[in-house]
């Protein structure tokens, strides 16, 4: 998904005169279960005023643009750059936890809220928000420091020119979420909240096996070097590089010498077998540089000839040669 793709699916959400319903939903996590919960119908009077500001949120975060705020859609495997706000996606087949997320909420499952249950102990919440073109999910992670408790706190405030003291506990709603469902794609607003809530790390571990098998079809790497590889998946950070192997790098292609030799040129050190058929990794720095070579982590410009290492990357155009 880019860009306009993704405009062009939340234009009905904020179109002039769009009318919106939004319904809460809170979440509670029970023995490792995702328990979605839909509140007591006067909660959700609020959905007028629910609307419009869901409304103003996507429109600020996906459709206003000036020079002190842009971004880019790109994939949740991608590094983060440094000079553009980045919106990731991912389709939500690809995270299980997901299914238990919003799975009540999209199938119309979610139970009665029960007195039992206190807000403080709230894991998140969910808008679901319909409009008559289609509908969006919106997901929050929650904190118990968004709760006002009636027994801590002594609040006041006005109803009709009255004074009084409230006497429920009151869940302070965030008018941010960090991620959105959208038909069936995630679009992830809070990379760190996304990771956490949604097992992304676990999800992701079968991807990066995948990913190593094709390397393993080379027979460059020696079998210890291939298991320092696949141990890379254990770690979010190094795991990520996994996940952006390009199975057609052309350095898949290459003899085991050349690709010593081209890493040499980038101060990055890598040993052979002796009879010179496969690349030595002995350490964990060694495999994470040769997958960053899959990646094209090491780049020569084409201006100045000099060469660098670098975190973040956007395409301008990947038409074959």
């Amino acid at each position: 998904m880019n860009k306009t793709q993704l405009q062009e699916k939340l234009q009905q959400f904020v179109a002039d005169g769009a009318v919106l319903n939004v319904e809460l939903y809170l979440q509670y996590e029970v023995e490792k279960q995702t328990k979605t919960y839909l509140p007591a119908a006067e909660e959700n009077k609020l959905s007028p005023a629910l609307g419009k500001i869901v409304s103003n949120q996507i429109k600020s975060k996906f459709f206003i643009e000036n020079e002190n705020y842009q971004y880019e859609i790109v994939s949740a495997h991608s590094a983060e750059a440094n000079n553009i706000r980045q919106v990731f996606h991912i389709s939500q087949d690809k995270i299980p936890k997901s299914a238990s997320i919003f799975g009540a909420v999209v199938k119309d499952e979610a139970e009665e809220f029960p007195t039992t249950l206190e807000l403080k102990d709230a894991w998140g919440y969910v808008f679901k928000v319909d409009c008559p073109e289609g509908t969006i999910y919106l997901w929050k992670r929650n904190y118990p420091v968004a709760v006002i408790n009636k027994d801590r706190n002594y609040s006041i405030f006005f109803s009709n020119r009255k004074l009084n003291l409230f006497d429920k506990d009151l869940l302070r709603l965030s008018n941010h979420f960090d991620v959105m469902l959208i038909e069936n794609e995630l679009i992830i607003i809070n990379r760190s909240e996304f990771e956490k809530a949604f097992d992304y790390v676990e999800a992701m571990q079968t991807t990066a096996s995948e990913n190593v098998k094709v390397i393993t079809k080379t027979k460059l790497i020696d079998v210890d070097g291939l298991a320092k590889i696949a141990d890379l998946s254990k770690n979010k950070k190094t795991l990520r590089k996994l996940l952006n192997i390009n199975p057609k790098s052309k350095v898949l292609t290459k003899e085991p010498t050349q690709i010593a030799r081209l890493a040499k040129k980038y101060k990055v050190e890598f040993n052979l077998t002796d009879d010179k058929k496969q690349l030595l990794i002995t350490t964990k720095k060694a495999a994470i540089a040769f997958v960053e070579m899959l990646n094209d982590d090491y780049l020569k410009s084409e201006f100045s000839g000099s060469l660098y290492k670098i975190k973040g990357k956007s395409i301008i155009d990947d038409k074959k040669k």
